[in-house]
């Protein structure tokens, strides 16, 4: 079929009912019906090229990374360059009780969002301890570099600094995406508020800073991350099933090596196979993992800091790295 063209269409259309408040999730449905093959054969490439060894997939997440890293900092610029920008805009800093102000919204008392803004020590505390609590999902993802450290052909020790620099780096990436929102935007707030007409506010500001190209780089960074996090997930979680099957806590089947590209074949089939299947159980379904994963990941954090204090405390070990 004609990829290119049907691509454009899909993007145009995306883009359209993005501006008109339309979840990006239903934006799919609505775009691409009985094109899900699209995504299935998008799917079927990085299983593909993860099969065949960390040298192909290396080379399309390292394009993916780069077209990322180039788009999020053409739009950091175009923030700090541009008049139509305003640090006052950040207002509520702190944010606000989007609860409270949803109310009155509804009832349609609303006047103004400083009323419902986050102040004093009460609020600012109970403002970052909240952000705190759902912030561990946006790190998910980064435990994914130690599972490969078998294929790697360097030292182990540069794996602590890589880590370390990618942290760092995710965590411009959301702090940059939410300051160009909220600089670019002096209404976020009442959008926010406002649910049932919420655009997505990245993708708004984008357009205001630059127009369609702003838009066009707002969707290649997330194409980008969407398609190298999920080259990073699916090597990790294979490699996962691999261990876990040398050390007997799976069946030896998932350990077997395929012996022209030295990736564990079963695990991986096993794995795509569960990853065609899981969006047929609709959205709902893909919320109930999603919220799962986030719980699960706080739960395996702790457990893995806690094991490694008691390990350093009982080697004498004082290195952190």
């Amino acid at each position: 079929f004609n990829s290119n063209r049907f691509s454009s269409r899909w993007i145009g259309r995306s883009i359209r009912y993005i501006k008109m408040g339309i979840p990006l999730s239903d934006c799919r449905i609505r775009c691409m019906g009985r094109r899900n093959v699209f995504c299935y054969g998008n799917t079927g490439f990085i299983w593909y090229s993860e099969y065949h060894g960390c040298k192909e997939s290396r080379n399309c997440a390292i394009h993916s990374a780069g077209l990322l890293v180039v788009s999020i900092f053409t739009l950091t610029i175009a923030t700090l360059c541009s008049g139509k920008a305003s640090i006052h805009n950040m207002n509520p800093l702190w944010g606000f009780d989007k609860s409270g102000a949803t109310v009155v919204w509804n009832n349609g008392t609303f006047k103004n969002i400083s009323q419902f803004a986050h102040s004093g020590q009460l609020g600012i505390a109970s403002s970052i301890l909240a952000t705190f609590a759902i912030a561990l999902w946006a790190f998910v993802g980064f435990d994914t570099i130690p599972q490969a450290t078998e294929e790697f052909k360097f030292s182990y020790k540069k794996v602590s600094i890589i880590m370390v620099v990618t942290i760092l780096f995710g965590c411009f990436v959301y702090t940059a995406n939410n300051t160009i929102a909220a600089t670019a935007l002096s209404n976020w707030p009442e959008l926010i508020v406002e649910s049932k007409f919420t655009p997505w506010l990245l993708l708004a500001a984008a357009e205001k800073l630059l127009g369609t190209p702003g838009v066009v780089l707002v969707g290649v960074a997330v194409s980008c991350a969407v398609l190298s996090g999920i080259m990073g997930f699916y090597l990790a979680s294979s490699r996962l099933m691999y261990s876990m099957s040398k050390e007997g806590y799976l069946p030896k089947i998932f350990s077997e090596i395929d012996p022209k590209y030295g990736t564990p074949k079963n695990a991986m089939i096993f794995r795509i196979l569960v990853s065609l299947t899981v969006p047929i159980l609709g959205r709902e379904a893909l919320g109930w993992f999603l919220d799962m994963s986030s719980i699960g990941a706080s739960i395996g954090y702790f457990f893995t800091s806690a094991c490694t204090l008691i390990t350093m405390k009982r080697n004498k070990d004082g290195n952190l790295f």
